[in-house]
């Protein structure tokens, strides 16, 4: 485990909000930001990503194995859909070049992105999602991390990072490398669970993203995610709540996470 000052402003005062899994979530006093603290180290947190990852056994189980998929590669329907929705947010904003997805799982953004005409290419950190990207798609994907990735200046107009900013170590580290590699007038797009929402400050440690403690180790709200892309550069287009489509058994058994009610119910649509 290690301590780690506040990513946003750097301060070391915060204030304790819960303890999920052994784990302390806090909250910056002076920025707001929340994120864990102590955590694990970066090897320590690198590690999920090896293996199981896309294919946990045990997602729908309450606990440290709560990370990841169910089994990401078979709902690829459904994910695209989702990412349909944010080729055509893209798409209002930069029409065609060079495309970069960090932490791009199987590909399946990807390609889309170039059967709409873009140059793509993706870095992800779990070597099955690798294979399958490169066996089953034919993309140009490489293993690596943001962190220890060379990225060109000047070289893309577009980079994105869809759910993977609440994973990173150091993500305004990340944001300022990103923002050097960005054309002059690219674009990056994040998406990321918002600790502001209705849903997390009803649901409080309840809320499915805090269960999710062993992976996720920031929670950015719309106040903190913009102040850190200002910091690194950037200003700040466009802010949205994205949807997301489920299968009607993937809802059951994400609802049966946050609460236990809907449990039985996930348990009969296991069987159907």
């Amino acid at each position: 485990m290690e301590k780690v000052n506040c990513n946003l402003c750097g301060s070391k005062e915060t204030r304790h909000l819960f303890t999920i899994q052994s784990l302390n979530l806090v909250k910056c006093k002076k920025c707001n930001l929340v994120y864990v603290n102590p955590r694990y180290t970066e090897t320590e947190l690198k590690s999920i990503y090896e293996e199981d990852y896309f294919e946990n056994p045990h997602f729908y189980e309450d606990g440290l194995d709560h990370y990841g998929y169910d089994q990401y590669f078979l709902d690829k329907e459904n994910i695209q859909m989702n990412f349909e929705h944010r080729l055509d947010t893209i798409v209002e904003m930069s029409k065609s070049g060079r495309l970069l997805d960090i932490g791009c799982a199987a590909g399946f953004f990807l390609d889309l992105a170039r059967k709409r005409g873009w140059e793509v290419s993706g870095i992800e950190l779990s070597p099955d999602a690798i294979k399958f990207s490169k066996e089953k798609l034919k993309l140009n994907v490489i293993k690596g991390d943001i962190d220890k990735t060379k990225l060109k200046r000047n070289f893309y107009e577009v980079i994105t990072l869809f759910d993977v900013i609440e994973h990173l170590p150091n993500p305004y580290k990340a944001l300022k490398k990103i923002n050097a590699s960005l054309k002059p007038d690219g674009i990056i797009v994040i998406t990321t669970p918002d600790v502001g929402s209705i849903a997390a400050r009803i649901l409080g440690k309840n809320w499915l993203e805090f269960k999710r403690i062993r992976e996720h180790i920031y929670f950015f709200s719309r106040e903190t995610i913009s102040k850190m892309l200002e910091k690194s550069g950037f200003e700040v287009i466009k802010i949205e709540t994205t949807g997301r489509y489920f299968t009607l058994k993937a809802a059951f058994e994400f609802m049966s996470l946050q609460n236990k009610r809907f449990k039985p119910v996930s348990s009969v649509m296991k069987h159907l």
